[in-house]
């Protein structure tokens, strides 16, 4: 699959400078950029979602006094 990438020119200067100085292709390091980018949105986003289901868990836990089930002697 091609894509095709427009960057500003500030942007294409950055890129240029660190296809320059690490001897990698400029696509090689966009695309770590952008796998870099996705792995940490992902996690972001996964890390957001159980922080969500916990405080409702917390919440419904707080609210119902069956969790603490006590001594059965």
């Amino acid at each position: 699959m091609n894509v095709n990438v427009r960057l500003r020119k500030d942007a294409e200067v950055l890129l240029a400078n660190a296809a320059m100085l690490s001897g990698k292709p400029k696509n090689a390091i966009i695309n770590e950029a952008i796998l870099l980018y996705a792995e940490q949105f992902n996690s972001q986003h996964l890390q957001d979602d159980i922080n969500k289901k916990m405080r409702l868990l917390n919440l419904t836990d707080t609210k119902d006094d069956t969790s603490d089930l006590g001594d059965f002697d």
